[in-house]
């Protein structure tokens, strides 16, 4: 009968130690699949935690690109439209070209378009006047005028030009061209 007994025992013993082993094995198991989603959210967390620290950097970059803007337009504070020296630059451009320079008109009314008034981002006081010019000549030579007027003036940008035959003479064009200049309104 003892060898019953000692067998029930070892089968116990067995079945007891089997049992703790695989509670022990699935117990693991379950702790490293918590540890491999914790170390997956860890390293999720750096990546954000990485992006986050150039934000810093970007904002500082977008505020230095913005008040180099803004500089750039102290400039544009002496109104350029209507100034002796804009239109001695389009008459001698014209003679240059062999174009004869007929009208050039200054319209000192604020043509830009408003801007959105809900922004949060502080509103430029910009003004943009017309600078109309009226050239007659050869129709090939008001090409690398208007290009010489882009070149030589920083402040003028062509916005149209419109061709007529001239009627008194067959051979020319009458070209009607539009300048835009810029002005910050003197504060």
């Amino acid at each position: 009968m003892m060898s019953v007994s000692q067998k029930v025992r070892f089968m116990i013993i067995t079945g007891t130690s089997l049992a703790v082993i695989m509670g022990f094995i699935w117990y693991n198991i379950g702790i490293s699949s918590q540890l491999q989603e914790v170390k997956a959210q860890s390293s999720t967390l750096d990546l954000q935690l990485q992006a986050g620290a150039t934000l810093p950097e970007s904002i500082n970059s977008a505020m230095s690109t913005y008040k180099e803007r803004r500089a750039e337009l102290e400039s544009y504070k002496a109104p350029v439209t209507g100034s002796d020296s804009v239109i001695k630059l389009l008459k001698k451009i014209g003679s240059d070209h062999d174009l004869e320079i007929k009208d050039i008109s200054v319209d000192r009314t604020d043509s830009f378009p408003p801007l959105n008034d809900g922004s949060k981002v502080e509103q430029i006081p910009i003004m943009r006047h017309r600078v109309k010019v009226q050239a007659i000549g050869n129709f090939l030579q008001v090409g690398p005028f208007l290009e010489t007027v882009a070149a030589r003036s920083n402040r003028l940008r062509l916005m149209n030009c419109r061709f007529e035959l001239d009627k008194n003479n067959a051979r020319e064009v009458v070209a009607n061209a539009e300048f835009y200049t810029y002005v910050l309104e003197s504060e």
